[in-house]
């Protein structure tokens, strides 16, 4: 293949010739490993970044990323297998709709272009403080492996005290940070409901009702951070924050303290229990440097901003491997 570069407003009658180098498809590996959860696994082939495409996706339909479902995918600790991980046996679409049978009182969902996924999932929780590798082998394609060591288990404590108003509710986060520079933490709030607005199908179209949960869920929250550090840890000055992440460049060895507020009420359920649960993530060094890199905004217009040049710890292939070490702290 041939890509043609032409320089306007100047007076080349040539155009340059660069020859494209040559695309050898190689597996990605996808995954965070998560302290005592089993691992879990997306495996993919490469695609040839200077290949055309005729994407014609409408908004909402899936991008078919060539997935492997035929490679043995392994968990090592220490240099000792773990276990081989299962192949989920899940089919993706490129597109899914849904839609409700006025007539009938059925829904009925259109699917095409289907593909596997390509999920893998052990079943042995993985440890904190351990050092794993994930191998996947097998196939036309060479073998890769990413190594990555999961954190250790940060300590925290959350109260709660007085908001600015009857509508707030205000969380003090403490965070016990180990000695020594580089240690990273996430930090998220989940809220507790037991019950939410949905609708169901049928005769004469979607009608309005209420679930009712028979034990309490959560779902992931917006909160607004109050303190100098994480302010200075949001991109672009984002007032709602569902994942903020910070380093310990300030407060390595010390206690640090967060503070954050949220609503009352939740947006999504309709009979919120009133208990938000703070987690504390410690993140291997590549899982927050991708993050940091991946979620800075770039100024609209800036055409010559340097392409985004991402952390990987996979050899032979592509992709990363990051390690979350998550501690939770509840407040009624």
């Amino acid at each position: 293949m041939v890509l043609l570069a032409v320089l306007p407003a100047c007076d080349f009658t040539t155009p340059l010739e660069i020859e494209a180098p040559a695309h050898e498809p190689r597996l990605a590996i996808r995954a965070t490993l998560s302290a005592g959860q089993p691992a879990s696994v997306r495996l993919s082939l490469s695609r040839d970044p200077f290949a055309p495409t005729h994407d014609e996706r409408e908004p909402g339909d899936l991008a078919q990323t060539p997935t492997e479902t035929g490679a043995e995918v392994s968990l090592w600790r220490e240099g000792e297998l773990v276990e081989v991980l299962a192949v989920r046996e899940r089919t993706c679409y490129r597109t899914q709709r849904t839609t409700c049978d006025e007539d009938t009182g059925i829904n009925r969902t259109e699917r095409a272009d289907p593909f596997p996924c390509g999920h893998y999932r052990g079943s042995v929780p993985i440890e904190a403080g351990a050092t794993y590798t994930i191998r996947a082998e097998g196939g036309e394609t060479p073998t890769v492996e990413a190594t990555a060591t999961l954190p250790d288990l940060p300590t925290i404590w959350v109260s709660e005290e007085p908001g600015p108003d009857a509508e707030t509710r205000r969380l003090r986060i403490r965070l016990r940070d180990r000695a020594g520079l580089g240690e990273a933490y996430g930090i998220s709030l989940h809220r507790e409901y037991d019950a939410f607005d949905t609708s169901f199908c049928a005769v004469g179209g979607r009608r309005d009702t209420t679930i009712e949960l028979l034990t309490p869920s959560r779902y992931l929250t917006a909160f607004q951070a109050q303190d100098s550090l994480l302010r200075a840890s949001t991109f672009g000055g984002l007032y709602r924050n569902h994942f903020v992440t910070v380093a310990d460049d300030t407060f390595d060895g010390q206690d640090a303290e967060f503070v954050i507020e949220t609503g009352v009420r939740g947006s999504s359920p309709v009979r919120a229990t009133g208990r938000l649960t703070v987690q504390v993530a410690s993140l291997s060094p590549l899982f927050y440097e991708a993050h940091r890199i991946t979620t800075g905004s770039v100024e609209e217009g800036a055409a010559f901003a340097e392409p985004l040049s991402l952390p990987t710890n996979v050899e032979g292939g592509y992709g990363r491997v990051g390690a979350v070490a998550p501690s939770e702290a509840s407040v009624e």
